[in-house]
């Protein structure tokens, strides 16, 4: 019971920062809808989503390793090799990158959008390289030192900063897609400077070890092309609607959607903050394998029951938040949201490969898996467009799921209830997809979504008080 407690406590205060960021990032969105056509969100996602990968190569998956680290060697000052080792990788990394992207933004941008135009917008990507991975050691080091407020804090900062310089370079001096670049690098060389105030004693680079930098790449290197093949299967579906569908605007709309759906990535990235070091924590306890089990079931019924509800609304939030031009995007806001669900379980599942410390089995189920989701969109979107898009990817993640239970399963058995979660699935696929053929207005949709909380509750009283104190349900 206190495992729990623990767990729920650390992931409602990494919650709060997703809810705050969530809350700010919908209320901007009929702002900057206002400023930018659905063709320049499409411009804005796919220099994120670059920006997004090449930070992927800065990490080289050294997070994962970092955290197996910490705890198997718990000596403050063991600790402190490792993070120091993980900092000089990563200011290598970040300078070397900088000055590759800067030196051909002329031909990157050519390449992306065939013409100049977009050059500045890469260096400025380029120069973001320099600080944005520092950001990941923070998050680390908080989860690790079991200190969310400290991590919530620092995210904090880091939005209000991005937020309200964005509001400045696009809403009052109107320079467009740019600000958004100005906003990131601004907000990055900050988060660097919070960084070094943060961490304090912790940064000392004399405790950099080439033989921990060296042991610590050896355990991530698996990892590595799993997570760029990761990126493929969840993130370049972008790239190939530029390449597949050619339209702008489609990606606009696909990116907006993805916005929205993101409401829902926060919650599960909030979950995933605490699940890690929850994990590893209790991994040699007797009752832990029951834990994963119970944690896995809860993460799915709540997961998807969040996910169609998204769906459910999403007519009525674009309306709300946007103009007519971006209404189509409904469909890919519920299909992202179930897709956002789908790409946590792997999280969930690979506590064995943690556990074992052998990644073998979670990067043979990676390329598998993205090669299935590349050929479904080349299928897909040429006849769906970005709905097209996100059905691969939950495919996908579908088939790297089952891969990976397994051959997880054997390294390391959980006592999972996959029948369960798949009726659960396919109940809210038949619920909501009748719903969503009746024309409801907003109040009878709020209604039925309070009906069907309140039906959820009770046919999981039973599992609920195994989950949470007795005294929150007298």
């Amino acid at each position: 019971m206190k495992q729990f407690k623990s767990l729920f406590k650390d992931t409602f205060i990494y919650g709060l920062s997703g809810i705050i960021s969530s809350f700010i990032s919908i209320f901007l969105i009929p702002l900057y809808t206002k400023v930018f056509e659905p063709a320049d969100y499409g411009v804005i996602s796919i220099l994120t989503t670059t920006s997004a990968f090449l930070n992927i190569l800065l990490i080289f998956s050294l997070d994962n390793s970092a955290a197996v680290w910490f705890w198997d060697k718990p000596d403050e000052k063991e600790r402190k090799v490792t993070f120091n080792s993980w900092l000089v990788f990563l200011a290598g990394t970040g300078l070397v990158a900088m000055l590759i992207v800067v030196a051909f933004s002329s031909q990157l941008s050519l390449l992306f959008f065939d013409t100049k135009a977009y050059s500045l917008l890469f260096i400025l990507i380029g120069l973001n390289l320099l600080f944005v991975g520092f950001q990941k050691v923070v998050n680390i080091w908080c989860r690790m030192l079991h200190q969310p407020l400290k991590a919530m804090t620092y995210s904090l900062i880091l939005l209000a900063t991005t937020l309200c310089f964005n509001i400045v370079f696009i809403l009052y001096l109107r320079i467009g897609v740019q600000g958004v670049f100005y906003s990131q690098l601004i907000a990055g060389f900050m988060g660097f400077i919070f960084m070094l105030l943060l961490l304090g004693k912790w940064v000392q680079p004399g405790s950099f070890s080439y033989v921990r930098l060296k042991d610590m790449l050896r355990f991530s290197l698996p990892l590595v092309p799993a997570s760029l093949l990761y990126w493929v299967m969840n993130m370049a579906s972008i790239y190939f609607l530029k390449l597949l569908v050619k339209d702008n605007a489609e990606i606009g709309l696909y990116q907006v959607g993805a916005s929205i759906s993101n409401i829902l990535s926060l919650v599960t990235w909030a979950f995933f903050q605490a699940w890690t070091p929850f994990a590893l924590s209790i991994s040699k306890e007797e009752n832990a394998r029951r834990t994963y089990s119970k944690v896995f079931e809860w993460y799915c019924v709540l997961g998807f029951s969040c996910a169609f509800l998204l769906l459910f609304f999403a007519k009525d939030i674009l309306i709300i938040f946007t103009r007519e031009s971006y209404i189509d995007a409904w469909q890919i806001i519920g299909l992202l949201a179930i897709n956002v669900v789908m790409m946590g379980v792997p999280n969930i599942l690979a506590i064995a490969n943690s556990i074992a410390k052998n990644n073998i089995s979670y990067a043979v189920s990676m390329p598998i898996s993205a090669l299935v989701t590349v050929i479904l969109f080349f299928m897909l979107i040429p006849q769906f467009g970005k709905e097209g898009a996100a059905l691969a990817m939950i495919v996908g993640n579908i088939v790297m799921c089952i891969i990976l239970t397994y051959k997880a399963q054997r390294l390391y058995f959980i006592p999972y209830n996959f029948k369960r979660i798949i009726l659960f699935f396919l109940l809210c696929t038949l619920v909501f997809s009748g719903m969503l053929q009746l024309n409801l207005n907003l109040l009878e949709k709020i209604g039925i979504a309070a009906v069907l909380f309140a039906g959820l509750l009770l046919v999981f009283r039973k599992k609920v008080k195994e989950l949470l104190p007795l005294k929150q349900f007298k």
